[in-house]
């Protein structure tokens, strides 16, 4: 009986880089997102604001629509319902999740970094919170500009303001829902603080400045910030209720504490080591 070496070849698993594992997470979270929820959400969104931007272009005088004409988006209530409604779809449960199911546990041991999880899961809720926030007024400039209603420069500076104002707002929709989802094992829980606090926030500001004359409570409301900061960008005219420039950098401001709030709180989680 002779000994012959083995036929096989035993193959060395290649551990992949940093970059790969925060796409494949990113990936990973956008499509467990995809449902019937969200894409309601999208197609109502579309079809709803690209009507509100379009109309009142479309109507304008002979004389041609002028920037201010595309600020309708931000002057109605649907845009932050839609905003809201996407952020709790999915954004509530993007670490809600995997607290509940401890799947954290896992996807926080090694090689896996705290700060690759979270900026995973925040540019999937950031993406879906901007095809919202950005993506309508965008879509809504190119339709008119291929209808040839207005000029390419009017249309080129609207799609800026456009992406300004949704930067912005995506920045603080995206905190919050981190926030909240961090904060809580329970989705639906995440969902009703992101509605409640914002819409708290809208009552109780309008309420207290109804009977207060300090005008820096404005600035508590979000949804104020959001109108100020488009009513500067689409040069609409008019006293904004606040500054344009200090409502935008609070908006930016507060998504990022927010965000570092979920960090630190992600950072108290139990880890499993390899």
């Amino acid at each position: 009986m002779s000994i012959s070496p083995p036929r096989y070849t035993a193959t060395s698993r290649v551990r992949r880089g940093r970059p790969y594992r925060m796409l494949t997470m990113f990936s990973h979270e956008f499509r467990r997102r995809w449902g019937l929820a969200t894409a309601f959400i999208l197609v109502l969104a579309y079809l709803a604001l690209i009507i509100t931007v379009a109309i009142p272009v479309l109507l304008a005088p002979p004389g041609g629509a002028s920037l201010s004409d595309f600020r309708g988006l931000y002057g109605s209530p649907i845009w932050p319902l839609l905003t809201l409604l996407i952020a709790a779809a999915a954004g509530a449960g993007s670490l809600a999740d995997d607290l509940g199911s401890r799947a954290i546990t896992l996807y926080l041991s090694r090689p896996i970094l705290l700060l690759d999880y979270l900026s995973a899961k925040a540019a999937s809720v950031a993406l879906w919170v901007a095809l919202v926030a950005v993506g309508p007024g965008l879509v809504s400039v190119l339709i008119i500009y291929l209808l040839g209603a207005v000029p390419a420069a009017t249309a080129f500076a609207a799609a800026l303001a456009f992406l300004a104002v949704g930067l912005a707002s995506t920045i603080f929709f995206t905190g919050l829902s981190l926030a909240f989802s961090a904060a809580t094992s329970k989705s639906l829980y995440a969902g009703a603080g992101i509605f409640g606090v914002t819409l708290s926030l809208t009552g109780g500001v309008a309420a207290v400045t109804a009977v207060s004359s300090n005008p820096t409570i404005r600035y508590l409301d979000p949804l104020t910030d959001i109108q100020s900061v488009a009513g500067a960008a689409f040069q609409s005219g008019g006293v904004p209720a606040t500054d344009p420039s200090l409502s935008a950098i609070l908006l930016v401001a507060v998504g990022l504490v927010l965000g570092v709030g979920a960090w630190l709180r992600l950072e108290r989680v139990e880890v499993v080591g390899e």
